[in-house]
């Protein structure tokens, strides 16, 4: 887990404007990853930004899985279904900071 300042990410944003032939068609979407990159324009009141990070890489997958998906997509990680062990942990850190 770390905390810190809700300030631009501003080599983040150097990196992705340096490199337009690779992430070209990723800024121009709707979700625009740049805008993320400037968290008071996403939300001006925020102060922090609170991290939180599991590690998933100890799990065995299939090896024939490996080659084709990442360990995070496999952990379902980005949406944790609430019967799940991701969703539990998720539930836990929430109810923690409230």
């Amino acid at each position: 887990m770390g905390v810190c300042p809700a300030d631009d990410f501003s080599d983040y944003i150097q990196t992705f404007k340096g490199r337009p032939l690779t992430y070209d068609f990723y800024i121009n979407r709707k979700t625009n990853p740049l805008l993320g990159a400037k968290p008071k324009t996403v939300a001006p009141e925020v102060k922090s930004i609170i991290s939180l990070a599991y590690g998933f890489a100890h799990i065995d997958y299939p090896e024939k899985l490996l080659e084709k998906i990442g360990r995070v997509y496999l952990a379902r990680c980005y949406n944790p279904k609430e019967d799940m062990i991701n969703g539990a942990r998720y539930r836990l850190f929430t109810d923690y900071l409230k």
